[in-house]
């Protein structure tokens, strides 16, 4: 049985990892690539659907943005992804074992943080192969990049805003269904 405890601990730790690698200044941090880039967005973080966009994107980064995202590459987007994951399926667990759904259900919404950190895998193991080919084009792979961006995207929010729902119904549903008691025992 997974506790609220336990959902809300993997939450601070995603906080406290997001902070680290996306907030602070440090060589390996989304903020300190930005700043050496000029601002430049992450292709993870700004889809991309074509091959010249991908391709004037990386060109924009520089030789010393690109090495930079790679670095930044075999941390942030290693334990991001993981702590986030983490979160999400212990969320969707304790929602599934809260409200006693049942486990067809269950395996349904823990299926949304999988998806989400297998396309966020994806996603991140081509664009490293991208930056590592690069100047060398890889067509194929810079056009589709954005779409994996986006279903990362549909199974992130997918997997906090189904389970959120779902909690938040059933405690409406409750709150009803105690006023409608209360009504009654008043008549």
């Amino acid at each position: 049985m997974i506790h609220l405890k336990l959902v809300i601990i993997a939450f601070i730790v995603l906080v406290v990892i997001f902070i680290g690698t996306h907030a602070l200044k440090f060589p390996g941090t989304i903020s300190y690539l930005m700043e050496i880039t000029q601002g430049q967005n992450t292709l993870d973080l700004q889809a991309s659907f074509s091959s010249a966009e991908t391709y004037g994107r990386l060109e924009a980064f520089g030789e010393i943005g690109r090495q930079m995202y790679m670095r930044t590459m075999l941390t942030v987007d290693l334990i991001f992804p993981l702590s986030m994951a983490l979160f999400l399926f212990l969320f969707a667990t304790y929602t599934w074992q809260r409200l006693e759904m049942k486990p067809m259900v269950g395996r349904s919404i823990k299926s949304l943080s999988i998806a989400y950190l297998i396309l966020d895998f994806l996603e991140n193991s081509t664009i490293f192969f991208l930056l590592l080919r690069f100047p060398d084009r890889l067509e194929f792979l810079g056009s589709y990049i954005g779409y994996l961006t986006i279903g990362k995207r549909i199974a992130m929010y997918g997997a906090i805003f189904i389970p959120m729902a779902l909690l938040v119904s059933a405690k409406v549903y409750s709150m009803l269904q105690t006023k409608s008691k209360k009504d009654c025992y008043l008549n």
